[in-house]
Order: structure tokens, then C-alpha cells, then sequence
């Protein structure tokens, strides 16, 4: 846990360098007001897992729809 400095004002909240662009991404959203960043982080990995989530989702329903598919096509005589 460390202090950053925002403009004048200081945001407590833990930061590696891998957080740089999240961080960036966090000082444009809030207009470099002292605001929660964990909780920013959280919503913005929620974000990320739910997007993640849906991708899976259909490239299951995908691959089961090309089964069919498949299926269908040899079958038609």
C-alpha cells in the first residue's frame, strides 16, 4: 500500500508496474480526484472477467452449432 501523488491531492491504494496503464486509465476517468482504486480496479477487472465470460460461452455454442452442422451436411442425401 502506498500514497500517489494526484494533482494536489494524495490516493492511498497499491500500484506495481503493471498497473500503469489501469492507472493512467483511472487519473483520465476521475479527473485526477482522489477516489477509490481498488474499488476502480475491481469494476475494471469485472469488466474484463464478464467480457472473458461471454467469449467462452459462445465459442461453445459456436463450435456445438458447427457440430450439427457438420452432422446435417453428411447426412443429407
Amino acid at each position: 500500500m502506498g500514497l500517489y501523488d494526484v494533482g494536489s491531492a494524495l490516493v492511498r491504494g497499491d500500484m506495481d508496474p503493471s498497473d500503469s496503464f489501469a492507472w493512467n486509465e483511472y487519473l483520465e476517468k476521475t479527473g485526477g480526484s482522489p477516489a477509490a482504486w481498488e474499488c476502480f480496479k475491481q469494476v475494471r477487472i469485472s469488466v474484463i472477467e464478464f467480457v472473458y465470460l461471454y467469449f467462452h460461452i459462445f465459442r461453445v455454442y459456436f463450435s456445438i452449432f458447427v457440430y450439427l452442422l457438420l452432422i446435417y451436411v453428411t447426412n443429407i442425401n
